[in-house]
Parts: structure tokens; C-alpha cells; sequence
């Protein structure tokens, strides 16, 4: 992986992607400067969370999706405008950036391409849950088997390290849960390894995997429709950090 964090970001090849992630708690005092960034819509959705954590999470994370996408296309962060498919995935009006975001407890990560669909997802090591149970449900029979067979210690690792690379398989093509977890073989899936999703209604259904690497307590997986040879992943820090990486 590359770490680049003072570079042009409106001019790379198509075959570069970029990732980028931050720690919400680092942004929490900034809130109100990031409000005024959202549309409409996005401020109406983020104050009808039940919980204050919620809300502040997500102005968090979609202002800053903001930053990153205007810097992609030359724009300021309120002139960003979506569409969303029927799924719902939203994708730019007037550009051929495309983008995915994923979040997890405090955590958030973003996937950048041009003229290249893309997925990311990103899984904090919850430990409270009942991950056998679980992975009846959306595991196919070789993953099931492998997850059994392991030590507790190790099976919960093991179960969010599969389950983000289904995730973002999906996510790659917009089809949200629609789509049968337990239908996406992942054993023995390295970084570079390209999968078929088997859909009727997506054209080009292959996705070519890689890992990334946030914390050890976290699951991260990204899927790009072509093949990469770049990928820049940057850690966003502060406001500060957002100022210095995105000018406008």
C-alpha cells in the first residue's frame, strides 16, 4: 500500500484508487462546521436518529464524504449532488468518480475510483454476538466448516473477515441486501483474486478483491471492477487534516 497524504488528487490513472479513513471521536468538536456542509436531506435524516451519537456520526461522515468527493471533482463540498440506484447506493449526477463509504462503531472508510465502480466494507470485532448462528445464515459450507473448526478466540476475526469481503462485493454493484451473503464463496481469496457475483441484472459482474488493514480490532475488505496496480490509503486525523489534504 501507498501512503500519500500531500498530493494532487484531481489528476490519477484509472488504475489508482484511493482509500480513506478516519476516527469519528476526532471530529466531534467540529459538528457544527460540518452541519453546514450537508444538504437538506442530509441534515433531515442525521436529526431523526434516536440517539445523539448517531447524529453526530453521521454528520461526520457524510460531510467529510463531501470534502473528498469535491476535491475529486475540482468542486466545493456543498455543490456535491447525488443519485441513487434502486438499491439505493448513491452515486454523483455529473461525474464518473465513483465512490463507497463504510462505517463501524467508530470507525469510517471510503473508496475512491475513476471510471470504476467500487465497494468497501469495514467491520469492528464485535464480540457479543452469536456468530455461529449467524454464519449458518450467510456463510456457505466450506466457510461455515473452517469457522467451526477454530478456536473461539480466532472464529470471531475469522467471521467478520468473511463477512466484509461479501459486503463489499456487493456494495460493488449497488445491491444491497437484496443479494444472498450465502450464495459468495470467499475460502482461500487473496488480494488480487478476482470473483464472479452471480446476478442477472448486472452486466459486468466480476470484483477483484483486496484487504486493508484499519486496526486489530477491526474487518476490512474493498472490491474494484478492474484490477488495480496503486492503492493510496490516508488517514484523515482532524479538521486540520481535511483542510491540508482538500484545497478549494
Amino acid at each position: 500500500m501507498t501512503l500519500i497524504i500531500d498530493n494532487e488528487l484531481n489528476d490519477f490513472p484509472i488504475e489508482e484508487v484511493w482509500v480513506y479513513s478516519l476516527d469519528v471521536q476526532n471530529f466531534k468538536d467540529n459538528t457544527k462546521y460540518l452541519w453546514d456542509l450537508l444538504s437538506k436531506e442530509e441534515q433531515e435524516k442525521a436529526s431523526n436518529f434516536y440517539k445523539s451519537f448517531l447524529t453526530q456520526n453521521y454528520i461526520i461522515s457524510h460531510a467529510v464524504l463531501r470534502y473528498i468527493l469535491a476535491s475529486h471533482t475540482n468542486k466545493i463540498p456543498t455543490e456535491i449532488e447525488y443519485l441513487h440506484n434502486k438499491y439505493g447506493k448513491p452515486f454523483l449526477s455529473d461525474s464518473n468518480i465513483k465512490f463507497n463509504m463504510s462505517h463501524s462503531h467508530n470507525k469510517v472508510a471510503y473508496l475512491v475510483a475513476e471510471n470504476c465502480n467500487v465497494g468497501i466494507d469495514i467491520e469492528y470485532h464485535e464480540d457479543s454476538l452469536e456468530i455461529l448462528e449467524i454464519a449458518k445464515l450467510v456463510f456457505t459450507t466450506q466457510e461455515y466448516s473452517t469457522l467451526s473448526a477454530l478456536p473461539p478466540k480466532e472464529q470471531i476475526s475469522f467471521f467478520y473477515d468473511v463477512w466484509v469481503k461479501k459486503e463489499a462485493l456487493v456494495k460493488l454493484y449497488g445491491k444491497g441486501v437484496s443479494y444472498p451473503l450465502e450464495s459468495i464463496e470467499t475460502t482461500n481469496l487473496k488480494n488480487g483474486d478476482q470473483i464472479f457475483l452471480k446476478s442477472h441484472d448486472v452486466e459486468d459482474n466480476k470484483g477483484f478483491y483486496y484487504s486493508l488493514l484499519l486496526s486489530y480490532d477491526y474487518s476490512a475488505a474493498l472490491f474494484t471492477a478492474r484490477q488495480v496496480t496503486k492503492i493510496n490509503h490516508i488517514k484523515l486525523n482532524s479538521l486540520d487534516c481535511l483542510d491540508k489534504c482538500f484545497c478549494f
